[in-house]
């Protein structure tokens, strides 16, 4: 092959190559989009789907006007799943981009108003409709009436939640209730700053303790429910002044909560227990589309959250740490929300679990919490620093672990009663109150994250017996240290002595190994 053909060759080959490249270019440009709305369609149709099998509250209100007919409880069922399925739509089209399904539910006069709410934000949901009947047309084909709901809206950078009274008109059409009519007649945005129930040293004398089930503890309590176990762990509470107890109920909400909390509540109120219920526990999502649920399950609890031994409500423990995924943003309005909505439903004091307290959270609260197993300096400026939020401050969580075999830091049960002497001469010279962590110590059921510590931050050793930090809990002077203690403590450490056995073992073979390099550089 000449020179001039190789060439000719090579610049084909060239030319295919780029054309090649162009087209993939091309395809990609094109199809990104399509494969980006194909993704957003079929997220949007995950939540979509959630949204539908929740177990959302469409309370229709007796009608106090006349009608000229009787609104039958079949057609009532089929427009509420109509104007449900409408309002599922606004989601999908809001999250999906995808607004061609809305002509599905909404004649010409009101697809304006969906197309504009659809678009305005990037993730909407509603719940809590509370419908009244205002017109049923005599040919049965016609209806009108109001629907007051809760409507939470997500923009790029805001998310709000807004009580609206929508006057919302339906005609029967082809087998199928459509919106003609869908306005606007009262929105109001609740206001996330609100003034304590307590006065700001109403919790400076609160004495309490967290408990987690003994036998079945954490995620398995409830659905292994044992009453004499816990009447026996709230006897004991009692019996060493701990007279205020949290506890923890998960969500998504087993049945098992619904069946047993009032037998909790009934408990607590035959041994004059005041109890703390942390709500939410496990749940890490703050997503807009969860809060149809969230309020369901809520609402379900609220006879019971109402009960005389509910001394306070705690929306959600530790929230902060799924701040990197949920955002700030997302936690604020949710729990915002929750705390001014379930305030004015039990008139209880509320808060929410945090290891220190979120400033702008903090306007929607009653009283804010910290959470302390470090040293007692960093906790006075973690309590000074809570103060400045202008809430009564409670130390919800504070522990320290007796696992004597706990390498590198092995503690004793003295250096547990000197560490809670310490912190509650703390708190009462700031003026909180406190809840230890926790009442018991455990040999049974699995431990958050597998920590095998969890096992040994309780006051009451697995075995029922009271460790030395009750003594001081009750008000004794702390004891000395015995030589048990200290021997106990000092076999610990000694049994790190493999340790130096490796550095003896490494420090000698490394001068075996410049010793070698000399020889062969010798030679």
């Amino acid at each position: 092959m000449s020179q001039r053909q190789l060439t000719k060759v090579i610049v084909y080959r060239v030319v295919i190559a780029l054309a090649v490249m162009a087209l993939a270019i091309i395809a990609i440009w094109f199809l990104t989009p399509r494969f980006t709305r194909a993704a957003q369609a079929e997220q949007a149709l995950a939540s979509l789907k959630i949204k539908q099998t929740a177990p959302g509250v469409w309370r229709w209100q007796q009608s106090q006007t006349p009608m000229p007919r009787r609104l039958e409880s079949i057609r009532r069922d089929e427009i509420t799943n109509h104007y449900q399925s409408a309002l599922n739509e606004i989601g999908y089209a809001t999250q999906s981009s995808d607004s061609s399904g809305l002509r599905t539910y909404f004649e010409e006069s009101a697809l304006e108003d969906a197309l504009l709410a659809a678009g305005s934000v990037s993730a909407q949901a509603n719940w809590g409709h509370d419908l009244r009947l205002r017109f049923y047309a005599p040919d049965g084909a016609t209806v009108a009436f109001t629907d007051s709901a809760w409507v939470g809206f997500i923009w790029q950078d805001n998310f709000e939640i807004r009580y609206q009274v929508m006057d919302v008109v339906m005609r029967l059409s082809d087998g199928n209730w459509r919106i003609v009519h869908w306005r606007i007649l009262q929105r109001s945005i609740p206001k996330l700053e609100r003034n304590s129930l307590l006065a700001p040293n109403a919790l400076s004398g609160l004495r309490g303790v967290n408990y987690v089930g003994r036998l079945h503890p954490f995620g398995a309590f409830w659905d292994n429910w044992n009453a004499e176990d816990v009447r026996s762990s709230f006897r004991l509470a009692k019996a060493i002044k701990l007279p205020v107890i949290r506890f923890f109920i998960p969500y998504p909400t087993p049945e098992s909560v619904y069946v047993h909390l009032p037998e909790m509540l009934a408990i607590a109120k035959s041994l004059e227990i005041g109890l703390m219920p942390t709500l939410l526990d496990s749940y890490t999502g703050y997503r807009l589309e969860d809060l149809p649920n969230i309020h369901a399950s809520i609402e379900r609890l609220l006879p019971m959250l109402r009960d005389l031994s509910i001394f306070a409500i705690d929306l959600k423990n530790e929230a902060e740490r799924d701040a990197p995924k949920a955002s700030w943003r997302n936690i604020r309005g949710v729990l915002g929300y929750l705390a001014i909505w379930l305030q004015q439903k039990t008139k209880k004091p509320i808060t929410a679990g945090l290891s220190d307290p979120d400033a702008i959270l903090a306007g929607s609260l009653d009283f804010v919490t910290v959470h302390h197993y470090g040293s007692l300096a960093q906790l006075e400026t973690r309590l000074i620093a809570a103060k400045t939020t202008g809430k009564p401050v409670l130390l919800q969580e504070f522990g320290f672990h007796t696992q004597i075999n706990k390498l590198p830091d092995p503690h004793t049960e003295a250096e547990q009663a000197e560490f809670f002497s310490n912190i509650l001469a703390l708190c009462q010279q700031q003026g909180v109150g406190w809840m230890a962590w926790n009442l018991h110590d455990f040999t049974a059921g699995s431990m958050p994250n597998n920590r095998v510590v969890e096992r040994f931050l309780g006051l009451v050793r697995a075995n029922g017996s009271l460790k030395p930090s009750v003594s001081v809990l009750l008000g004794n002077p702390l004891e000395t240290a015995s030589w048990f203690d200290r021997f106990l403590k000092l076999q610990a450490l000694l049994s790190l002595w493999w340790l130096g056995l490796v550095f003896v073992a490494l420090w000698l073979g490394s001068d075996f190994i410049k010793l070698q390099v000399l020889k062969k550089l010798k030679k």
